[in-house]
């Protein structure tokens, strides 16, 4: 496979893979998941919360992914990478599956962070809305 023809071919998986995480959020959300987002609750919806906080995830992880495509795909449109490849990578399929295993590991390990801080940070404010909210009670 000739060297310029690899980058392309990773920008467009990468840009694949971005384009599913920014679809995700809404097609991975249930019925169940809408109902117990839609009920009414009193203060915190943590159903709600947790939505708000994948859908984020997911739009941060599919900008960060398209931004690198485009990359990708401008950088072989100016001939940045005009290096030999090695014997192991010259199979087109070899390098799209590759790209297409390490680009989904990547956005689905960094959603999960991304969820798992934002969350956090979600009911840290609600902890300190409540305290806040108990102590002018209290006075």
């Amino acid at each position: 496979m000739n060297p310029a023809d690899v980058y392309p071919l990773a920008a467009s998986v990468v840009g694949f893979v971005a384009a599913i995480c920014f679809c995700a959020g809404a097609a991975a959300n249930s019925a169940k998941q809408i109902r117990a987002q839609s009920s009414t609750h009193w203060n915190f919806n943590k159903h709600l919360a947790h939505s708000l906080c994948v859908q984020r995830a997911q739009y941060v992880v599919g900008a960060i992914l398209l931004v690198i495509s485009f990359s990708l795909q401008s950088a072989s449109v100016l001939g940045v990478f005009n290096v030999p490849l090695s014997v192991a990578v010259q199979s087109a399929f070899t390098i799209f599956f590759v790209m297409l295993g390490l680009t989904s590991a990547f956005a689905s390990m960094s959603v999960k962070l991304i969820v798992h801080v934002t969350e956090k940070r979600v009911l840290e404010l609600c902890e300190q809305e409540e305290a806040e909210y108990k102590a002018e009670r209290n006075k």
